[in-house]
């Protein structure tokens, strides 16, 4: 998905979805907790883009993913692999 150079806008359902060319537009009720800003603009929270592309992803893609995210470890060469997240509630690194 890297490659893709196609984005994805969402809008609320009240509004019509967007189109343009490379923009592929969704409609959808999005709660509170599931927008953010980032510099200004909104944005889906982590959680919400995670559902997203999990639907378009084959199952084993979020799993790695989400391992190279979340997991950690030291390593006797190279340099430490340290986690791109926060520590969350729950989750163990390992």
């Amino acid at each position: 998905m890297q490659n893709a150079s196609t984005i994805h806008l969402t809008r609320p359902v009240s509004c019509t979805a967007p189109r343009r060319v490379g923009v592929v537009g969704h409609e959808r009720a999005l709660r509170p907790d599931e927008i953010q800003l980032l510099d200004g603009i909104p944005v889906t929270s982590l959680a919400r883009t995670w559902l997203d592309l999990a639907a378009m992803l084959s199952l084993n893609d979020p799993v790695a993913a989400a391992d190279h995210l979340v997991s950690e470890h030291r390593r006797s060469f190279a340099w430490p692999r340290i986690a791109r997240v926060p520590q969350v509630p729950g989750v163990r690194r390992i």
